[in-house]
């Protein structure tokens, strides 16, 4: 026999880790496709953007976060804007999908991050 206050473990408590593995494995084989399918250029304003902790970038901030000059950088915002990578809202940019600055970055803090995240 049960007493109110003998704690009790629910089915959802026992599948939730189970889930959010699923999920997270399941989110890097479609986080790794898209990064393999942007451009170098692509690359670099996602970590840009990844960078930041939500906060839009202006035009100006991207480019010099980036790391591109205006030409490259043009041509690399239209293609990311193409792709759905990024979002344009009021002149600032910022990732279309924010789970993707959790993937970003938790490439950047793995060993092998380094040269993927150049490429």
């Amino acid at each position: 026999m049960h007493s109110k206050d003998s704690p009790r473990l629910y089915l959802e408590a026992l599948l939730a880790p189970a889930f959010y593995h699923d999920f997270f494995l399941q989110a890097d084989y479609y986080f790794s496709g898209v990064w393999d399918e942007a451009g170098p250029d692509e690359r670099r304003l996602l970590v840009a953007l990844a960078a930041e902790d939500d906060k839009p970038l202006s035009h100006p901030e991207l480019i010099q976060a980036a790391r591109l000059d205006s030409d490259k950088a043009g041509s690399a915002i239209k293609a990311a804007l193409r792709h759905d990578l990024i979002v344009e809202e009021d002149g600032n940019f910022r990732l279309a999908v924010p789970l993707m600055r959790r993937w970003i970055r938790l490439q950047s803090d793995t060993r092998d991050a380094g040269a993927r995240l150049s490429d």
